[in-house]
């Protein structure tokens, strides 16, 4: 099939003199959606819980409780880390990342994602347990703790885990936005919230700041996901008049399309000089083969501009 170049570059002006507040999410709308947001939320939430555990002091650690922390972060799910575990999932090895994780196989048969997980989660929470009491401001021990000291680490903000099918097994990847330094304290041990923190529910709330939407096209605002859905509908639209189906209110079907090129996205050649001409905004399009559309919505996002648009 002969192939085409597609660029597209996406502008959305807001209203002056809004103010941006920050909340902690309640919903996730990530992308996979062959994963349940119930499994998020119980991920998540056995990751809070057990934070808050030691927090205000509760946490059992070698037959003594570890003192509390005055600076225990609450956790965030973050769909970009969650898009990124299962990048790395989906090699079926070892992840060689950088960022903070623990990774584990799923065992249980027959295989119950849930419950396999909540099993795993519980064993690596439950290093600390048996563990040795730590010493010298609660220090993290790579050796005894490897699993505990990153889901514990007070300074983490983000976190997200996915999972996948390799071979017999299920692998299970979970990546945080900091990472516990090798004889470093997890935390600073101190009245619960005792840093002056905005403290909800036992743990610190903080400003969420998630991790930058990967983009290969930076240079016109486009992230990899608009990228990818500006081709796919692009194609998908292209697809039903090359085969017939795309509807047409003359003859009910637009005669079929023999020679329907398939549409590549250019990023420096299309997408980028498209910035410049949109800031003319000049409507129509001041040239042949551009499309203009303005969506008078301050608050849609980009992703969701762009659907609405093709």
């Amino acid at each position: 099939m002969a192939r085409a170049a597609l660029g597209v570059f996406l502008l959305i002006s807001q209203l002056p003199g809004l103010i941006e507040t920050f909340d902690v999410p309640t919903s996730f709308n990530c992308r996979n959606s062959l994963i349940a947001d119930e499994w998020r939320k119980m991920v998540l939430e056995f990751h809070n819980d057990k934070r808050r555990d030691v927090s205000d002091g509760k946490q059992q650690n070698g037959g003594k409780v570890m003192p509390a922390a005055k600076d225990m972060n609450e956790l965030v799910w973050d769909c970009n880390l969650e898009q990124e575990a299962l990048d790395a999932v989906r090699k079926c090895t070892a992840y060689n990342g950088t960022r903070a994780f623990n990774e584990a196989e799923i065992t249980e048969k027959p295989c119950n994602v849930t419950s396999g997980v909540k099993s795993i989660l519980k064993e690596w929470w439950n290093e600390i347990v048996s563990a040795a009491p730590l010493k010298d401001e609660n220090k993290f021990n790579k050796t005894s703790i490897p699993h505990f000291g990153v889901m514990a680490y007070f300074n983490t903000t983000l976190m997200a885990c996915s999972y996948d099918r390799c071979d017999t097994t299920t692998k299970l990847l979970c990546l945080y936005n900091k990472k516990p330094k090798a004889n470093q304290p997890l935390y600073d041990k101190g009245d619960m919230c005792g840093s002056g923190c905005d403290c909800v529910n036992r743990l610190c709330q903080t400003e969420i700041k998630h991790i930058a939407d990967p983009s290969t096209c930076k240079k016109a605002l486009m992230t990899d996901e608009m990228e990818e859905t500006a081709v796919n509908m692009h194609n998908y639209y292209r697809r039903l008049i090359a085969t017939g189906w795309a509807e047409d209110p003359k003859s009910v079907y637009a005669p079929r399309a023999s020679k329907m090129n398939y549409l590549d996205f250019d990023c420096d050649n299309l997408a980028v000089p498209m910035k410049t001409a949109i800031n003319k905004c000049q409507i129509p399009a001041d040239a042949p083969g551009q499309n203009v559309h303005v969506i008078d919505k301050w608050d849609i996002s980009r992703q969701a501009a762009l659907e609405e648009v093709i």
